[in-house]
């Protein structure tokens, strides 16, 4: 029996009456469709906040719990279209947030606790927090935070307009940020509260939210490939190969016209006459002779492995060769007294400025594949970064990098390194600053694709804002003006390209008017 899918399981509490309704919706539908468009098998279920309708759990057991609607009676898949009618034809009526909390946090427990291979359990809070609360009940607070810690699960409340005093990095940081977090505002107060009690909890705008979503929560990781690096016939040092970088590209768009559609075999003599593909044989016409090809003899016959060939001077292995499909970490793997071979290995090569060059074959009939393993005995634990070699028939051009030393000396320019710190978003002088660090921030070019899907799959123009557009501006001040004034101004003569001959008419990079 194969294990149970990894996922991310999510109950989204959304506030229908949130002064920004459209902001609101849009923060709904970009992380509905980020997932929906990736292939992703997270589930969910949505529960209406301030609804005109009463159907909820909490109601059915207790009474109360007035106008919070859990309007998908089941879990589903993050389906932006079914999501967004959902708000759509629903009704606004007065309903206290809290209780609302208390209903999305029991729908947590209850539909997701015990199934197996549930990465992180989230709870996603859309609302501006615009409705004042009659009175605070402490003992509420208390309920969900026992609910969510149960689970361990994130919160997310996500639109009031709060962001960091500081570019967040790490999960730490998040909670540093939390912890620090001034208000004069007694719901953000109450959920300050809340998040004071839980283990994972964050209140911030929707930009940054949006994010926060995908990268503030527990990491699936991967499954480690356990096959030792052997060297020769008689030596084999117990290894673990993880991957770190994965170039597997999340969503894409292809062109109906361009689809594959099922392949139809006729009779070359008569196309009116169809054959069933099991008659049909493959195989090559040579001088009259009709010699039958089995997919078979293309197929590797290799078995796992993992061996070294040789070991190369750092130098031969230049960067940009070093381009292959995903990055690996190669960790020890065995026990402590055990690993000494591994460690010495690593130490030895570092201190000859080494690589090591190896074959590796994933699993059985596998195409082999050329990697590098790279020492990096200053990592915690030792270990080797590994990445794929390209053959000499994928090299297109012969690229050879020279020495830095051997590069012109210019005089330096104090303004560029102003300009440039004025930039990092880490100095104290940096005229830009980021809510976010980049390994918290989603894939820019992948929101592109989504937000196009969205309007394409909603027939309408939905906006949904995939960067921050003032960090891709020019920085302006006095950096970037003393940076223009450390090169003497020249004044260029207006140049006018005559025509020539009809050789240079096809240049069509000119207006020849």
């Amino acid at each position: 029996m194969p294990p149970a899918a990894k996922r991310h399981c999510s109950v989204i509490l959304f506030d229908l009456k949130g002064q920004n309704r459209l902001g609101a919706l849009q923060t709904l539908l970009k992380i509905s469709s980020t997932n929906f468009f990736s292939r992703s098998k997270d589930l969910t279920k949505l529960i209406l906040l301030n609804s005109d309708k009463t159907e909820n759990r909490l109601n059915a057991r207790h009474g109360g719990y007035e106008h919070v609607n859990e309007v998908t009676k089941d879990v589903l898949s993050y389906n932006p279209k079914k999501l967004h009618d959902f708000v759509e034809s629903s009704g606004v009526g007065e309903g206290n947030w809290l209780e609302g909390l208390h209903v999305a946090a029991a729908n947590l427990v209850d539909e997701f606790e015990g199934i197996k291979g549930i990465i992180t359990y989230q709870l996603l809070f859309i609302t501006d927090l615009g409705s004042p609360l009659s009175k605070v009940d402490n003992g509420l607070i208390d309920k969900i935070a026992r609910l969510l810690d149960r689970l361990g699960a994130f919160l997310y409340v996500v639109g009031p307009e709060i962001e960091p005093p500081f570019t967040i990095k790490t999960p730490e940081n998040i909670k540093t940020w939390m912890e620090n977090l001034q208000t004069n505002d007694p719901n953000i107060a109450t959920i300050k509260t809340l998040i004071s009690k839980i283990q994972n909890g964050v209140v911030c705008g929707p930009k940054i939210g949006t994010n926060l979503f995908f990268s503030y929560r527990n990491s699936g990781g991967s499954q480690p490939w356990n096959v030792p690096l052997g060297i020769g016939t008689n030596i084999n040092i117990p290894a673990q190969t993880m991957k770190i970088l994965n170039d597997i590209v999340q969503c894409k768009l292809v062109s109906a016209q361009g689809a594959i559609r099922p392949s139809t075999w006729i009779d070359a003599e008569d196309e009116s006459i169809e054959f069933d593909a099991s008659e049909v044989i493959s195989g090559v016409s040579r001088h009259g002779k009709f010699v039958p090809v089995n997919n078979k003899m293309f197929q590797v016959s290799s078995s796992r492995s993992f061996s070294v060939l040789c070991f190369t001077d750092a130098a031969n292995v230049p960067e940009h060769l070093m381009r292959g499909g995903g990055c690996y970490s190669v960790l020890p793997n065995a026990s402590l007294e055990k690993n000494d071979a591994f460690n010495c290995l690593i130490d030895c090569l570092a201190q000859q400025n080494k690589y090591v060059i190896a074959r590796r074959v994933y699993n059985n009939n596998y195409v082999p594949k050329i990697v590098v393993l790279v020492p990096k005995p200053d990592y915690n634990p030792k270990c080797f970064v590994l990445t794929a070699l390209p053959f000499a028939d994928d090299v297109r051009l012969n690229c050879k990098e020279q020495k830095v030393d051997l590069a012109p000396k210019i005089e330096e320019n104090k303004s560029v390194y102003k300009l440039l710190d004025g930039l990092d978003t880490d100095n104290e002088n940096s005229v830009k600053k980021a809510p976010l660090d980049i390994k918290m921030v989603q894939n820019v070019n992948v929101q592109r694709i989504v937000n196009a899907a969205v309007d394409k799959l909603l027939d309408k123009h939905i906006n949904l804002e995939e960067t921050d557009l003032d960090l891709m501006e020019l920085p302006s001040g006095e950096y970037m003006e003393e940076l223009k004034n450390s090169w003497p101004e020249r004044k260029i003569e207006e140049v006018k390209k005559n025509e020539e001959p009809a050789a240079d008419i096809s240049d069509d990079d000119f207006d020849w008017e």
